[in-house]
């Protein structure tokens, strides 16, 4: 049981930040960055704050910052497969050209127990 009289408890790391509810429902949240380089395809690994229960969570992201220059965006690898574990998932970004630094923001929604 959450020690917070609310049910839920905030927490947050150098990953992104997290809203655990004592019925099991875990949030989380960040922003990262696919690298600027002039490579057409990126993959980025996104690590969670905390660790969901199994790898059936929901996930989404949104891209910020020179956004306009991908021309897909998806959760996976290069080939499309999904790679999730409890702790993480792969994003993949693919883009027109030019050396951009393309940032997203991401949301995950899935059980701590």
């Amino acid at each position: 049981m959450l020690s917070n009289n609310f049910g839920f408890v905030y927490g947050s790391n150098t990953n992104g930040s997290y809203k655990k509810y004592n019925n099991g429902l875990l949030e989380m949240w960040g922003r990262t960055n696919f690298t600027a380089t002039t490579n057409t395809v990126q993959i980025k690994t996104v690590n969670f704050p905390i660790s969901f229960n199994n790898t059936s969570y929901y996930f989404s992201l949104s891209l910020g910052q020179n956004g306009n220059v991908a021309t897909k965006v998806y959760e996976g690898n290069e080939g499309g497969n999904l790679i999730r574990t409890s702790s993480s998932t792969v994003c993949g970004c693919n883009k027109s050209n030019g050396n951009w630094n393309i940032y997203f923001s991401w949301t995950a929604k899935g059980s701590w127990k």
